[in-house]
């Protein structure tokens, strides 16, 4: 079996010690020294966007998922489905 992509659950926080920064700038190089796609949480600051910035760096595919993303699509979703309620 081969893994083409890694979903990555990190922090958006920039107030954490330095390790993790480092320790996720590390794993994204290596995530990215197998060519395996990253789906993070979209964030461009804290862990999320060393893991983010790396990995383009290494020219790897990253992926931004946010939940904001989802969201919209319930909400868009819901109203299709219920359109019929706002008609006069």
């Amino acid at each position: 079996m081969t893994i083409k992509s890694i979903t990555v659950y990190c922090s958006s926080s920039d107030k954490l010690s330095k390790t993790y920064y480092q320790d996720a700038e590390e794993i994204s190089k290596l995530i990215s020294s197998f060519k395996i796609k990253i789906v993070y949480g979209g964030a461009k600051v804290g862990i999320m966007g060393v893991i983010a910035k790396t990995s383009k760096a290494k020219k790897n595919k990253v992926f931004a998922k946010t939940s904001f993303d989802q969201s919209l699509k319930d909400t868009i979703n819901w109203y299709l489905k219920n359109k019929s309620l706002y008609k006069n």
